[in-house]
């Protein structure tokens, strides 16, 4: 049993076999773990290339939009300048350079003749576009600035209160006169330069919002009991207050003292309590009001329709929605609403209104809405807080799609033609042919007030991008 013992336990056949079979199990274990590195490594390349593709394709549609609005602002400058191009060419026929969507691949209509298949077909096959892309660009040039709302330490004059940016022949900008610096203080100084008289401190950008908000949540609390038990109650001018508060400097110069600014007082306890730092500054997107105290999902809805945060040249009358009608008239009731949307709105025989003369026609002569001197009165007004309207297109929102397989980037930019300023029955930049610039009297690119924009037409300027957002 000992010689069988030693024997078993001597003898080394199969040694080499088990290490072979270990060493396979370890270079397996090896190979699924190098496997499975190698197909995760090439999905993450291949989701980065698709990420670059789409977003490369969205940046293409988004040029292409841009190029869009460039030809819209040559062609509205042409058309400005030229009586008979003027004659010639609408300005609705005109915006189809921009409002007209785009699509790559380009769909074939199914109506579609032979050539016209053979065209895009034809084109598809020469593009070295590899993914998908959809353009659409919408004009907002119909809401209210809330920036307006906006007080300063420095004190403007009339001649700077709504002046816009000048520019020069090469695009660049010319400074703004400087207006004079007065000390923090709520009194005046009855040496300080004279106010706007065409500036009504009851008709101020906060007003109009006090009384389109109070008005939209009576409304709502009639339809809705359970709306009326939550918002019922609310202080709309304290929420208004806030709003001009997180807006404006800090210790600001109120000209025009008036409800909304005697309970700025009260905001600044409120943002604190909230502790909220209120930014003391224009805001640059129209999320940033949900920082301000009071202003919840609820309350922001019933105001985005005819409100916002990005400054326009003009408000297009042609855009006018019953909320932003409301408050341009503030005596108009529901008939008269729906008469003028099914006026203009109407299928058959639609209209468009090519500058203010149009609307007030409607207003004064086909509604009997307004007298004639009311309206003048009226738009005078917005005229002194720089709001001016008209039948062009100067501010978009620009939406570019990109798509490779299944990733899809999509930017949104808001887009702004500013116009070239010039003094009234001056030359453009609002300068004198010896560079001097034109007397206080008078707002540089601001006709005077209550006269049409249409009657002193201003040139466009290159379409800059003033908000993007990346999705």
């Amino acid at each position: 049993m000992r010689k069988t013992a030693a024997k078993l336990l001597g003898n080394e056949s199969g040694v080499a076999l088990m290490m072979v079979m270990t060493a396979i199990l370890i270079l397996m274990a090896l190979w699924g773990d190098f496997t499975f590195e190698s197909k995760v490594s090439r999905i993450k390349t291949i989701n980065r290339l698709d990420k670059t593709e789409s977003r490369l394709m969205a940046e293409t549609a988004l040029e292409l939009g841009m190029v869009r609005l460039a030809l819209y602002k040559e062609a509205y400058n042409l058309r400005q300048t030229n009586a008979t191009a003027k004659d010639a060419v609408s300005l609705q026929l005109l915006n189809q350079l921009w409002e007209v969507p785009f699509m790559y691949p380009v769909p074939v209509p199914p109506n579609s003749g032979a050539p016209v298949k053979a065209a895009i077909d034809e084109f598809q096959k020469e593009s070295f576009l590899t993914g998908e892309m959809k353009l659409s660009i919408q004009n907002i040039s119909s809401k209210l600035n809330l920036n307006l709302m906006r007080v300063t330490v420095l004190k403007q004059t009339p001649a700077t209160a709504a002046a816009q940016p000048r520019f020069d022949q090469d695009g660049r900008p010319i400074p703004p006169d400087p207006p004079p610096v007065v000390a923090p203080t709520d009194t005046n100084d009855p040496n300080d330069p004279p106010v706007n008289p065409d500036l009504d401190p009851n008709f101020s950008m906060d007003q109009q919002l006090v009384n389109y908000l109070g008005r939209r949540l009576r409304e709502k609390a009639e339809e809705d009991d359970s709306f009326r038990e939550r918002y019922g109650a609310t202080d709309v001018l304290q929420l208004v207050a806030n709003l001009k508060y997180y807006l404006s400097d800090k210790n600001p110069r109120r000209q025009n003292t008036n409800q909304v600014d005697m309970l700025m007082d009260n905001s600044e306890q409120l943002f604190n309590e909230a502790k909220i730092a209120p930014k003391h500054g224009p805001m640059a997107n129209f999320s940033e009001i949900y920082l301000v105290p009071g202003w919840d999902d609820t309350i922001v809805d019933i105001i985005k329709g005819e409100f916002d945060v990005f400054p326009s040249v003009m408000i297009d009358l042609n855009k006018l929605t019953a909320g932003m009608l409301r408050i341009l008239i503030p005596n108009i009731n529901d008939n008269e609403v729906a008469e003028f949307f099914k006026w203009r709105d109407d299928p058959e025989r639609p209209r468009f209104f090519n500058s203010l003369a149009d609307f007030k026609a409607y207003v004064v002569d086909t509604a009997n809405i307004l007298s004639s001197g009311n309206f003048d009165d009226l738009f005078k007004k917005y005229a002194a807080q720089g709001i001016e309207f008209g039948a062009a297109a100067t501010l978009f929102r620009v939406t570019a799609e990109g798509k490779a397989n299944q990733t899809t980037t999509t930017l949104v930019a808001t887009v702004s033609l500013p116009v070239q300023p010039r003094a009234p029955g001056g030359p453009p930049n609002g300068r004198t042919n010896g560079g001097t610039p034109p007397p206080a009297s008078t707002t540089p690119g601001t006709p005077p007030a209550g006269q049409d924009p249409a009657e002193n037409p201003q040139p466009l300027l290159d379409p800059r991008i003033i908000d993007f957002q990346i999705n």
